[in-house]
């Protein structure tokens, strides 16, 4: 249970900025297809995805930011 909680609390701000992307945003995914079911799953899978990639992104932003070498 632990893990899973950790997991929630390192994406949570990217999962939300995906879900406002995916679900009521521009690039919705909500009206894909008309089965429900199946569209309530693709959604999850793509916020999912995008978030794990904001995440992956916004380490490498950081880490070259944090390396940079200032004053050169």
């Amino acid at each position: 249970m632990r893990r899973a909680l950790d997991i929630s609390d390192k994406y949570s701000y990217e999962t939300y900025l995906v879900h406002q992307f995916l679900i009521l945003g521009p690039f919705t995914l909500v009206a894909l297809i008309s089965n429900l079911t199946l569209n309530i799953f693709i959604t999850f899978i793509g916020i999912g995805v995008l978030a794990w990639l904001v995440k992956r992104i916004e380490m490498v932003i950081m880490k070259a930011l944090v390396f940079a070498p200032f004053g050169r």
